[in-house]
């Protein structure tokens, strides 16, 4: 059988190519928390909530994924949010998406930090609309500052944390969460301690 170089050479150079691409994508970021939950409507089981949050190239990368099925008689409603956030290692904004999809209606909220405020894009393709917003006065922190934040706070012995931060689900304004330490006390959920 007699061999074509140049398919040789083609093949090689696929191969070539694939190894990259290949080595590109083997560079992970480094995992700083990742989170499993189950998501109950009335004590039955709807769907999940998986969060992570990923450091690579000087950028904290928070992400929450929702998935919930619910049904009433035949009819069946599927929802998924998915909330991306990226901020520096340092604390300052870079960019936020929400996207929600709720079987026919689906929605997706960009956010770019800039200088002179947040870009805010609703929509995809040619029907998106961008408008510039300002960034809310007042001290905030991004996501993964703001976790920092907390458990500094919290190993310190404060009894009441407030938090102060923004998510793309509720728009360009300062949401306050407070936390508020109860006790200790072991706790027994669905049977297990």
């Amino acid at each position: 059988m007699k061999k074509n170089p140049e398919s040789l050479v083609t093949r090689m150079s696929w191969t070539g190519l694939c190894l990259v691409a290949l080595a590109a994508s083997s560079v992970s970021a480094d995992v700083l928390e990742d989170r499993w939950y189950t998501v109950e409507l009335s004590g039955s089981h709807v769907g999940s909530m998986h969060t992570v949050t990923e450091s690579s190239n000087g950028r904290i990368s928070n992400r929450m994924t929702t998935d919930m099925t619910m049904k009433r008689g035949a009819m069946e409603i599927a929802i998924a949010i998915g909330v991306d956030c990226v901020e520096t290692t340092g604390g300052k904004p870079v960019s936020a998406r929400m996207s929600q999809d709720m079987s026919s209606m689906k929605q997706i909220v960009d956010w770019t930090f800039k200088e002179s405020g947040i870009e805010v894009t609703q929509g995809s393709g040619p029907s998106a609309i961008t408008k510039m917003q300002p960034l809310p006065e007042g001290n905030w922190l991004t996501p993964y500052a703001g976790f920092k934040y907390f458990i500094e706070r919290s190993k310190a012995g404060d009894k009441e944390i407030m938090v102060k931060t923004m998510s793309p689900e509720i728009g360009p304004r300062l949401i306050d969460n407070t936390y508020t330490w109860k006790g200790e006390e072991e706790l027994t959920i669905k049977g297990r301690k």
